[in-house]
Formats: C-alpha cells, structure tokens, sequence
C-alpha cells in the first residue's frame, strides 16, 4: 500500500518511478562523496588545531555540506516534506553567514593588526620620543597575542564561574571589535559597490563596521523567521509554494522579503570583505 501510494504520487508529477529511484540514487552518491570530503576537511582541521579564531568558523561553515546534501537528497525522496528539511537548512545557512562574518573578522584581526599597529608606529612617539624598533616589535607582539593568551587563561582557570568566563569572553569580543575598528580606519577611503558606486568615497571605520554589522546579521534572524513562518503556513494550505500570484498565500511574500534581507546582507558582507 506505501509502495502503491509512492508510486501513484511521483506518476502525478509526470516522473516515472525506476527513473525518479536511479535519479534519487545518483544524487545519494554523489551527496556522500561531497559529504565526506567535506569530513576530511574538518578532521584535518580538527587534527591541526593552531588557529582557534579562525578554524572555529571554518569547521562551521563546512558543516553547510553535508547539512545540504541531506536536505536535498531527502527532498528528492520525500518531496512533500522537503519544505520541513528546508527549515533546518534556512536555520543553518543564516548562521553560515553568521560565522563567515566572524572569519572576516578574525581575519582582519589576525592578519592585518601587524601591519596595521607599524602604520601607527609614528603615533608611539607621542609616548615614546624614539620609539625603537624593538619598543615597536614588543608592542604589536602583545596585541597580537593577547587575545590568544586570555583564551589560554580562561582554559585553565576551572575555578571561574560561568558567569565571570562570560565577562572576559565579552570583554575579548570588545577589544576584538576594537582592533578591527583601528585596522579599518587606517584603510585609505573606499566607495560603495553596484549599484550604489555613484555615491561618494567614505572612510571606514566604527560607524562602518556597525553598520556592517548589522545589516550582515539581520538576515540571521529574518531567514529562520520566514522559514519557520512557511512552514507553519503549510499546515493550513496558506504557503502556495511556486505561486508568484497567489497574493493570498504566503509564499510570494515570503520571497520578497527573503531576496531583499539576503540582498542586503550579502551586500554588506563583499562590501567589508573588500
């Protein structure tokens, strides 16, 4: 009865089943070879562990492939619950982004605070007449490496409670945001990208970042939103998925909502990444 139920919904599609049960196949290979490349990389991570801020997120985002690959290959098999499998897939690709904005950040932090804090060398003197070269090393080795050294603190401290280690890790997230700021104001001006690259040169900085920020991490909460609203709507035959014409169900507006928030955050995102 199952069989006969399965067979008769794929043949309303117009799909035959031996072809749709050799696609779903294929498509199951295909996913575990993506899959487990994915693995690889993330245990080789994991093996090499010398980077925390910026492997963390790295791990994270690579976890999208498989998460994917299940999504769809499901879908593909069950396609009258695919839009539930894609409820947990919207949740993780928000926080994708999410954490690809923490890699850009940790980035910025890790890799351009050196050349950064030398640009500034002349700004020592105001402190130290003649700064040396050594005074100079010393002081761009300890921002460096302070954040690193706070996180081994707090690894071997087991006498903090949770709420003072989440004191310090917000305090870490501050001077963070902070050096990411000074690195960011040392950048010559910068102008907007398509379409909005007929507006004046701007100099990036706090107001920049925040703005980033902000208009990054508003898709993190409207994707979840929209996909847990659809889904719901599906309950009650509100969603009218595929129809851009049916104004009294949910899904053309859902989409217009959903381009604009992933528009606007994958603008801000290539716009700091540059």
């Amino acid at each position: 009865g199952m069989k006969l139920h399965f067979v008769e919904w794929y043949s309303q599609l117009g799909i035959p089943i031996e072809i749709h049960l050799l696609g779903w196949i294929v498509a199951g290979v295909a996913a575990g070879v993506a899959s487990l490349l994915s693995f690889y990389y993330i245990i080789q991570h994991l093996r090499f562990y010398t980077k925390p801020p910026l492997q963390r997120p790295i791990i994270r985002i690579l976890f999208m492939v498989p998460i994917y690959c299940l999504d769809s290959w499901l879908s593909l098999r069950f396609y009258k619950y695919s839009l539930y499998f894609d409820l947990v897939r919207d949740c993780y690709e928000a926080y994708v982004i999410y954490q690809f904005f923490l890699l850009l950040v940790a980035f910025v932090n890790t890799s351009e605070l050196t050349h950064s804090i030398s640009t500034t060398a002349p700004l020592l003197s105001t402190v130290l007449p003649n700064p040396s070269d050594d005074e100079i090393e010393t002081t761009t080795e300890y921002f460096s490496i302070s954040s690193d050294v706070l996180e081994d603190d707090i690894a071997n401290s087991p006498e903090l409670d949770s709420i003072e280690i989440n004191k310090i890790d917000n305090q870490t997230k501050s001077q963070t945001h902070e050096r990411v700021i000074q690195v960011l104001q040392y950048k010559p001006p910068m102008r907007l990208t398509v379409p909005l690259c007929c507006f004046p040169k701007f100099q990036p900085g706090r107001q920049f970042f925040n703005w980033s920020r902000r208009c990054i991490l508003q898709f993190v909460v409207v994707k979840p939103l929209i996909a847990l609203i659809c889904a719901i709507m599906n309950i009650f035959d509100l969603y009218g998925e595929g129809s851009l014409t049916a104004f009294n169900r949910v899904y053309v507006y859902a989409t217009i909502i959903d381009n604009i928030s992933i528009t606007i955050s994958m603008y801000f995102l290539v716009l700091f990444y540059e």
